[in-house]
Order: structure tokens, then C-alpha cells, then sequence
């Protein structure tokens, strides 16, 4: 089974040369290739379960194709990765790079976007609860026309961000701080825009979710429709996240 590709680079020059002025340490993980994503239609992921919610990687291109097959409206479902983190991590600074394809068949079927990145940065005692994850969960609403996020892992609230997705290849660009008791959004950038940053009276320094995950990365990837019955399809070039022990520079998408 093919997991994530994790990368150290003990100088972030490897990022970007021109923005740093100290040594740091990185990690970078890329998760499209990687044959151990899960998939879940259950009650608690969507209220309309899809009729088939899976992922696959297509051999010609080495994308991941993420299938949503729904017979009513707003199905959905997800699928999901992890990958473990030792349990001295100390890394503050996370940013999840999601480079995503739309056809023009599939945009005027897409109700619900979703990319997350759940940060575990220490395990739950077996069988108990920790505070423990920064939700790191955003998604498009069609509907509304504009990005939203999820800060108390109860209920989406709308970011002000009205940049749409667009028919053939997206690079959506979120960044994240915490240091294990709180956490923040502290950007979003969709196709190279200068970053959105969410109003800091809500999505800053926010308490831990209190969860019974193990410490890890949790990338996530999730869709609704409309217009069922359809057959909804998004291809992944890239699910990367890259942990920092200092700020991120907001660079280019490779």
C-alpha cells in the first residue's frame, strides 16, 4: 500500500529563496498518490448519503479522481488519508495545497466544495477525549457564492471570500497556525490571489476540538450535488501539506 510522500527540507529555501532570512525545518506531504484513502457516506459526514462516494488514481495521468454517484439532491460523502505525527511534533505552521480539476459538465452539479485539513497534534488517551485537532475544514458554497469555514467543527460560517472555483484546474491555498491549545486561519488563497484573511475575531486563536483521533495529518476531500441524479467527478494533481517551525511564504503553486 502506497502511502503519503513526506519530504524534509532543513532549509526553507527550497520554498522560497528570497523570503527567508533564517534556517528553519519543513516537511512536506503529498498525499494524491497515496492508495489508502478511505471513503465514508455515513450520517455524520452528509444527511444525504451518496449512492457511491469513492476515489481512485487514474493510471494515464496519476491524478486522483474523487467519484460522487448521487440519486438525490445534495449527496454526499468523502474520502480521507492520514499521515502519523511523532508525538514531540513541534512544528506551528501548516498550509494545505489542494490543485483540483472541474469540467464544464460537472460546475453547474458541484453545491458543496470541500477540502479540509484536520491537525492532531497529540493522540487521545485509548478509549477518552482530547482537545486535541485544529479543524481545519473549508468548502465552497454554490450556493451562497463564497468560501466558508468550519471553527468549532458544529457549523460552517461564511468567510467573506467570494473568489469562485473555475471550470479546468484550481489551486486553493489554505494556511494554518497552532501550538496545540489553539489554532487559526491565518489565509486563503484561490489561483494565486493575495491571500484572504479571515476576520481574526472569529478564526483566530481558537480552542482545540476535543476529539478521540490519534496525532496525525487528516486530509479530507468531500462534495454535494444538485441536479441529481448525477455523476460528479473532481481529479486531484496535488493534496500537499506542508508543516513549517516558521511562517509559510505565500509562494507560487508548482
Amino acid at each position: 500500500m502506497k502511502k503519503c510522500l513526506a519530504i524534509v527540507l532543513t532549509l526553507a529555501a527550497a520554498l522560497a529563496p528570497a523570503a527567508l532570512a533564517q534556517k528553519t525545518t519543513s516537511t512536506v506531504y503529498e498525499f494524491v498518490k497515496s492508495s489508502s484513502w478511505k471513503s465514508n457516506t455515513s450520517a455524520s459526514v452528509n444527511s444525504v448519503a451518496s449512492d457511491a462516494f469513492l476515489s481512485f488514481t487514474d493510471p494515464s495521468t496519476g491524478n486522483l479522481v474523487v467519484i460522487n454517484q448521487g440519486s438525490k439532491e445534495m449527496a454526499g460523502g468523502l474520502v480521507s488519508d492520514q499521515a502519523p505525527l511523532p508525538a514531540d511534533y513541534t512544528a506551528k505552521y501548516f498550509e494545505a495545497v489542494f490543485t483540483f480539476q472541474i469540467s464544464a459538465d460537472d460546475m453547474p452539479h458541484l453545491a458543496r466544495h470541500e477540502t479540509d485539513l484536520k491537525i492532531t497534534l497529540k493522540s487521545a488517551p485509548s478509549g477518552t477525549t482530547l482537545a486535541n485537532q485544529a479543524n481545519g475544514s473549508c468548502q465552497w458554497n454554490a450556493d451562497k457564492r463564497l468560501w466558508q469555514l468550519d471553527p468549532t467543527g458544529k457549523v460552517w460560517v461564511d468567510t467573506g471570500y467570494t473568489t469562485p472555483p473555475i471550470v479546468g484546474t484550481n489551486t486553493l491555498r489554505i494556511q494554518f497556525w497552532t501550538d496545540g491549545l489553539k489554532w487559526s486561519v491565518t489565509g486563503i488563497s484561490l489561483n494565486g490571489e493575495r491571500p484572504f484573511v479571515p476576520d481574526p475575531a472569529v478564526f483566530a486563536n481558537v480552542p482545540m476540538i476535543t476529539t478521540n483521533w490519534g496525532a496525525g495529518l487528516h486530509p479530507q476531500l468531500q462534495t454535494e450535488l444538485k441536479g441529481a441524479p448525477w455523476y460528479l467527478r473532481e481529479q486531484y494533481t496535488h493534496v500537499i501539506v506542508i508543516t513549517s517551525d516558521s511562517p509559510i511564504p505565500w509562494v507560487p503553486a508548482a
